[in-house]
């Protein structure tokens, strides 16, 4: 969707909804996360991603008048900001709803409870990894 900084914000299943969006952007994460470990170069020699995965209800839509741009908002965006503030470079977390929509396809290992402001606590996941067919 967008660069923040230096974050990269992408979402899956919008604005056309998909039954596995969950799946395509773990697929990419995990896809960018391996980039990064091939990744050679002198002038940036260690890159690493801190990645999110969360699932939920957002709101989509083009913003501006002369300038437009695609944008998403919602409580669903605003966790997985929180949350990537506790990521460590390497690392993809998963919140417990992305978790539950992964289940069939993707594993991953239970953290704890991270307290999120203006969220309370929730259910954190790591270690993200394909199942074998």
């Amino acid at each position: 969707i967008k660069t923040i900084g230096d974050a990269y914000f992408a979402v899956s299943g919008v604005p056309q909804p998909v039954a596995d969006h969950a799946e395509r952007i773990a697929e990419f994460a995990l896809d960018i996360q391996a980039m990064a470990r091939d990744w050679r170069s002198d002038t940036w020699p260690d890159l690493q991603f801190r990645i999110v995965i969360h699932s939920g209800p957002v709101v989509a839509g083009v913003i501006g008048r002369t300038k437009f741009a695609y944008d998403v908002w919602g409580d669903t965006v605003n966790t997985a900001a929180h949350l990537e503030g506790f990521c460590q470079p390497g690392q993809i977390l998963v919140t417990e709803l992305a978790a539950a929509a992964l289940q069939d396809h993707f594993s991953c290992e239970y953290l704890g409870e991270y307290e999120l402001r203006d969220k309370g606590k929730i259910q954190v996941f790591g270690s993200l990894a394909r199942k074998p067919n």
